[in-house]
């Protein structure tokens, strides 16, 4: 076999493989799709959770109902 034969050889046999893996690893599983719920989130008390925006200096931020920090950026 040649050089150029083997390298050939070689791409042609992992090219397969690779496509086979991105397909895989795209592909949406509808198994952990189907256990979601259409309740709203409840805090630890029970009550309903709420998200509010507060302006800050840095722009808006997301809080909760007691005003703590949920995402800054």
């Amino acid at each position: 076999m040649t050089r150029t034969r083997s390298i050939t050889f070689l791409a042609s046999a992992t090219v397969p493989v690779l496509a086979a893996l991105a397909v895989a690893g795209c592909a949406s599983s509808s198994a952990s799709n189907t256990s979601r719920s259409s309740a709203p989130p409840r805090t630890a008390n029970g009550q309903s959770a709420t998200v509010g925006v507060a302006n800050e200096n840095l722009g808006n931020i997301l809080v909760d109902s007691q005003g703590r920090t949920l995402y800054l950026f």
